[in-house]
């Protein structure tokens, strides 16, 4: 990796890898308890490293810190509210919306946009090669048997109460079956507790790359084969949708859209379509959508406050029979809407419809496509109060603040 400013580089590196590594990985879940711990220290580390390198504007750390007490007296209130009756949820809280959050605020109120872009620049290019890393795995482990599974470890996400484990990069976690054989085979998850994990931050690089690196070419080819080798079915659909919008939205020339629209948005239709039906016949796509009433019986409940923040019990107790002893959830809205109600939610959305409005405002139609993608992941992945959702609500919280500004603006 060339870095242009090795200083700069190295702490957005390093903030942005650890935002990746608490994006559910196995290190989470499994016998490394010490990586906890290590990672959301880092993590804060790392914001306020980059916050203070080169010094501080004081004038738009004033206005950071605006924004920031503001948004500091609603989760009081909220925290006040909401059931966060354990220790355990308290720190949870705490650390993901009384930390995060604000520091974030600071940090890209204080950055400013080209900091924000400099940001995702620095995520495309781990992303990128970090597809590398794992498609060499997926070839010479799971494909050609030539490179074998150093150790197994415990592991506490799924089921599966261990993994094959190739020298603690890349991790076994999910299997599928070939045709109507009884072959199974891994799918690529590097080091995530799921396929749709991997796919998710896939489908970020993409967009990304696309919007801040100039679309590199190199770059689509290595995540566009990667994501088809999580076979993750909502990272493929989301990614099909994106381009079809891009295209239907974004390309100037008038003509070759109107021949071309119609087939793009067929040919798309019926992919999605397909991809769809499919998904919603595997219990992947029945859990989800059982995720998605069992946790709106939930919040039913109680619509204002919610059932209490990380209390799964009211929403288990909504779930079908089919279930067993399947827990695990898949749609962070529906999670954050029966944990906190009206109060957590709105959080969310205040993020979600400003960096909509404020690109649709600018007429930064990919931008806009960006979000609304977002905002589908969340629906269907289970990401809510992870460091990158965090990162998310603080962006659409400081969107736009230094408008005025030409040199923030352009780009």
């Amino acid at each position: 990796m060339v870095f242009s400013n090795v200083k700069d580089d190295l702490l957005r590196f390093g903030l942005i890898i650890s935002i990746i590594l608490n994006f559910n990985t196995v290190y989470y879940y499994s016998e490394y308890n010490f990586f906890y711990g290590i990672n959301r220290a880092l993590i804060v580390l790392m914001i306020l490293m980059n916050l203070f390198t080169n010094g501080v504007k004081r004038d738009r750390l004033k206005k950071a810190i605006i924004p920031a007490l503001i948004y500091y007296v609603y989760l009081f209130a909220c925290m006040m509210l909401i059931d966060i009756t354990t220790e355990y949820r308290f720190k949870e809280f705490s650390y993901s919306f009384l930390i995060l959050v604000p520091l974030f605020i600071i940090l890209l109120g204080t950055k400013g946009k080209e900091e924000c872009i400099e940001l995702a620049k620095m995520f495309v290019k781990i992303m990128y090669y970090l597809c590398i890393i794992s498609l060499f795995f997926y070839v010479f482990a799971n494909i050609l048997g030539i490179i074998k599974s150093s150790k197994y470890v415990r592991f506490t996400w799924s089921w599966m109460d261990k993994v094959k484990a190739y020298f603690n990069i890349y991790f076994e976690t999910q299997y599928m079956g070939i045709g109507k054989s009884n072959t199974i085979m891994p799918r690529n998850s590097l080091f995530f507790c799921e396929p749709a994990m991997f796919s998710t931050l896939i489908t970020f690089g993409i967009m990304m790359n696309k919007i801040y690196n100039k679309n590199s070419k190199k770059m689509l080819i290595v995540f566009v084969i990667v994501q088809l080798t999580t076979t993750s079915t909502t990272g493929i659909i989301v990614t099909i949708i994106y381009f079809a919008l891009n295209f239907i939205v974004v390309k100037k020339n008038k003509a070759i859209k109107i021949v071309l629209i119609p087939i793009v948005a067929l040919l798309s239709f019926m992919a999605v379509s397909n991809m769809f039906v499919e998904k919603m016949d595997t219990s992947s796509g029945n859990t989800r959508l059982d995720d998605m009433v069992a946790c709106t019986k939930a919040w039913q409940k109680s619509p204002i406050t919610g059932t209490g923040f990380l209390n799964n019990t009211e929403i288990e107790k909504n779930f079908s029979a089919f279930r067993s002893s399947n827990k695990g959830l898949s749609t962070s809205f529906f999670v954050v809407l029966a944990h906190g109600g009206i109060f957590l939610i709105s959080v969310y959305l205040y993020a979600f419809i400003r960096q909509v409005w404020y690109s649709i405002k600018k007429k930064e139609w990919e931008k806009t496509i960006m979000f609304l993608m977002y905002m589908m992941i969340f629906l269907t992945t289970i990401f809510q109060y992870s460091a990158l959702s965090m990162f998310v609500v603080a962006l659409g919280i400081v969107i736009g603040q230094y408008k005025e500004e030409k040199e923030v603006t352009e780009g």
